[in-house]
């Protein structure tokens, strides 16, 4: 009673067993394309289903997936691979369907239709994850259906579960041998070109990186570079003038030679130590009404107070000055100082940075991308591509922000576009110029470099499906070689035990030395057979004879015993005749 209950509980423990193993095995993942992994945790669940039904392979599957569903955030995965394996199991328990047959009608009859209607419902999957899930879910159920076919069909694994043996005994060899061929043909092929895929891709993703990464820092030392050349002229005036800081008339002049120099600079100007400007170019301003020895005072901005305070020079930050419409601009300061070492002047220059802003939207390197620059305080300089922030706004508050790794390191980032439904993965590279400390942000789409995967694997996917129907048909061609003289062996062995005269036909060149010598003792056997049925033949005939001769010499025999007895009778009859008459004579004598 005891072994039957545990006979009865060992499917149950095996299901339960699998769907744990599952669940552990999920956390293996063989990434291909386009962020998606393939899992094989729903080989235990399958295993189960094949061997056990739709019933325990559903719960099995059910364990092994409920970890997609806690890390993804949706049920996807463990809604169709909990179906898969019911419906394979269903299909293989009710309809007596093969395995891989049965894997492959679930996924194009409900498997597929429904991975679309969720990824239509997942609106945060990016692209191109969401076709890539559209092909993996498939792809992963059917190459796992393919690794466990072979072990749920062994005569140990069903034995072991006390399962009837499988029904391939009832298969033609040929037929055998093809399902075997084409799994063996398919299986390294399709592992092969995933592997390959998967190295493929992170070597073009380590490419786009790098390439990435060289490209931000272009841009940022595009920046540093219009920068530099501003400040480092600037400072070379200021040290000019400390020569002779006396000589205040020529301050005008020299500010003038810069402003021929650098147009991009609006104004340039002097301020003594209390903030009071005393030299300007241009010396009027939009007004007509001069800018300098007039009691204006910049004592209270930040490029006058820092180059004091730290007696640097020193690079504001971006802000729309007074008087200078729209066009955003940065200050540039530098202390100037007199023969003793005190500072007496601050030179100051209001950068346009119109130029450096058309500069880098037509740059090649930001071109297909999207480019972010802000400066210390993150407030937005420019936006190249998608992003569209406005000028001045507060990089921080935007949702790329608090994602970007701030050690230079690339990033995947999923972004939304403002015309799409769904966002579309980025690898984000975040950088500082070196000068300003200014952040600099460069994305690129993913899909740039994942396409020339899509193309490996469409044409790897087209050359595979040919040299799989070549693989296979060379199976089928090898398979009949193979059981075309067994079969002739089979039809000479009937005929041997039936005594039948062996079949005719052409003589077959089998295909190993096993098979050529089981064929030769085979017929030294039928030869042997044949004799011995000769001489028995013989045997039997002789006895026959005898048999027959024996019979004559009792019919003969049995013949002349009648006549014996016949003779007997008939003297027996006489003596009593005779004796008759004796004692008749005696009595009329007496």
């Amino acid at each position: 009673m005891t072994n039957s209950a545990h006979v009865r509980s060992k499917p149950l423990l095996f299901a339960l067993g699998a769907g744990c193993a599952g669940f552990a095995l999920n956390h293996f993942e063989l990434p291909v394309f386009g962020g998606t992994s393939l899992l094989f945790g729903g080989a235990f669940s399958l295993l189960t289903a094949f061997a056990l039904g739709p019933a325990l392979g559903g719960l099995a599957a059910a364990m092994a997936f409920s970890k997609t569903w806690l890390e993804w955030g949706h049920p996807a995965g463990f809604v169709c691979y909990t179906l898969e394996a019911v419906a394979v199991g269903w299909l293989i328990r009710r309809h007596r369907m093969g395995a891989l047959m049965a894997t492959g009608l679930y996924w194009l009859v409900c498997g597929g239709p429904l991975t679309l209607v969720f990824l239509v419902w997942l609106k945060d999957i990016p692209f191109p994850s969401n076709w890539a899930i559209m092909v993996k879910y498939p792809l992963n159920g059917l190459l796992t259906a393919a690794f466990v076919l072979p072990l749920s069909s062994s005569g140990w694994f069903r034995r072991w579960l006390g399962l009837p043996p499988n029904e391939d005994s009832k298969l033609s060899l040929q037929r055998l041998l093809f399902r075997r061929f084409g799994i063996i043909a398919v299986l390294p092929l399709v592992l092969l070109i995933l592997l390959m895929g998967r190295t493929f891709d992170r070597t073009l993703r380590t490419n786009a990186e790098t390439a990435l990464e060289e490209d931000a820092r272009d841009v940022a030392g595009q920046i540093d570079a219009y920068l530099f050349a501003h400040r480092r002229d600037l400072v070379a005036l200021a040290e000019q003038l400390q020569v002779d800081v006396s000589r205040t008339g020529d301050f005008a002049a020299r500010l003038n030679v810069l402003l021929r120099q650098h147009p991009e600079f609006f104004t340039l100007l002097i301020a003594d130590e209390k903030g009071e400007i005393v030299a300007s170019a241009p010396t009027l301003n939009d007004r007509g009404e001069p800018l300098a020895l007039r009691g204006l005072n910049v004592a209270d901005r930040d490029y006058f107070r820092e180059a004091v305070r730290t007696r640097r020079p020193f690079v504001s930050g971006i802000f729309r000055g007074r008087g200078f419409g729209n066009d955003l601009i940065v200050a540039i300061s530098a202390p100037l100082f007199d023969g003793g070492g005190r500072l007496r002047y601050v030179v100051e220059g209001s950068l346009n940075l119109k130029t450096l802003i058309e500069t880098l939207k037509v740059n090649e390197r930001v071109n297909r991308r999207n480019l972010v620059v802000a400066d210390r305080a993150e407030n937005v300089l420019l936006t190249v591509g998608e992003l569209r922030l406005p000028p001045l706004s507060d990089f921080r508050s935007h949702e790329i922000y608090p994602a970007l790794n701030r050690t230079d390191q690339v990033e995947p980032f999923d972004l939304k576009g403002p015309d799409r439904a769904r966002p579309v993965r980025h690898l984000a590279i975040s950088t500082h110029t070196g000068i300003n400390g200014w952040h600099v942000v460069l994305l690129e789409p993913l899909w740039q470099t994942q396409r020339r995967v899509a193309l490996f694997y469409s044409l790897a996917g087209v050359w595979s499906a040919v040299a799989i129907s070549l693989a296979l048909l060379l199976a089928r061609g090898t398979a009949s070689e193979i059981t075309r003289p067994l079969q002739q062996l089979v039809r000479k062995t009937h005929a041997l035990v039936q005594r039948e005269p062996e079949p005719a036909g052409p003589a077959l060149a089998y295909p190993s030395s096993e098979l050529t010598e089981i064929s030769r003792d085979l017929e030294n056997t039928a030869h042997t057979l044949s004799n011995s049925n000769a001489r028995l033949s013989g045997a039997i005939s002789e006895r026959d004879q005898s048999h027959a001769q024996l019979r004559q010499l009792l019919l003969h025999l049995d013949e002349r015993v009648r006549e014996r007895t016949s003779q007997l009778d008939e003297a027996r009859l006489a003596a009593e005749s005779a004796n008759h008459a004796k004692s008749e004579f005696l009595a009329s004598m007496s």
